[in-house]
């Protein structure tokens, strides 16, 4: 009788295990290396996200050599949001966004942008609003045309929240 299917990734440590029972699907786990380069697991991590998985993702972002130790903990950081860890998530978020803007400049939009929709989520439309226009100030003045939409978006998101509803579909 078939029993189950293991699937590898150039490791012994199987990542995925099908379990059958009477050929049907019986079980299905999810298994991770965590013995993988940590930036193999960020790669895994954003698939995760993705997936809609952010449990999952949280488990793989753990130690992290210095140098990706920044996008691990924007990750950490949005698998919290994605679970309604809110607090927790804008902690990271602000430590991430007091570091100068020069050393990623992409990273720090991203934190900005998503440090404004906790903001914004919570109903502190004031706070949202602030690091929404710090973000597009940064974004106009590096010429990152990329996160334009995003920008847009967040803009029109804030206004409904603050209950400027025609503003809000004007954009």
């Amino acid at each position: 009788e078939f029993d189950g299917i293991e699937c590898h990734n150039g490791s012994s440590i199987p990542l995925l295990r099908l379990d059958f029972n009477n050929g049907r699907l019986a079980r299905r786990l999810v298994l991770y290396n965590q013995r993988m380069d940590p930036a193999e697991n960020l790669g895994r991590a954003k698939e995760l996200l993705d997936m809609g998985r952010p449990k999952a993702a949280l488990r793989l972002l753990g130690g992290a050599p210095a140098l990706i130790r920044p996008e691990r903990d924007f990750l950490r950081a949005e698998a919290l949001r994605a679970q309604g860890y809110f607090a927790k998530a804008s902690e990271v978020y602000r430590k991430l966004l007091a570091r100068p803007p020069a050393a990623d400049r992409a990273l720090w939009l991203d934190c900005c942008l998503a440090l404004a929709s906790v903001h914004r989520s919570l109903g502190a439309v004031k706070p949202a609003r602030r690091l929404w226009a710090r973000g597009r100030s940064l974004m106009r003045a590096r010429g990152l045309s990329s996160y334009s939409e995003r920008f847009e978006l967040e803009d029109a998101l804030i206004d409904r929240a603050a209950g400027r509803y025609p503003r809000s579909i004007g954009k």
